[in-house]
């Protein structure tokens, strides 16, 4: 699943190496590869802003996701 994106919450403390932000004590699939159900979610931290004009401890982010399809099963013959 490709979801949208929440800025990484964008005050965290990702830039000191700890999957931390604001949003993070509230569930919220701020940012990285989650597991929801048996689907795979990535969530980008984006470019931009929202609301108020600060970024800190959680730096942008541009993604390049290579997406395959799974092999199909070989079934063997009886």
């Amino acid at each position: 699943m490709l979801a949208g994106h929440f800025h990484g919450g964008q005050i965290g403390l990702t830039s000191f190496g700890l999957p931390w932000s604001v949003l993070r004590p509230f569930g919220v699939f701020d940012q990285g590869v989650f597991t929801f159900r048996e689907a795979r979610l990535y969530s980008h931290r984006a470019t931009g802003v929202y609301g108020f004009p600060i970024r800190l401890g959680v730096p942008s982010e541009i993604a390049l996701l290579r997406v395959r399809a799974p092999r199909p099963r070989v079934h063997a013959r009886a």
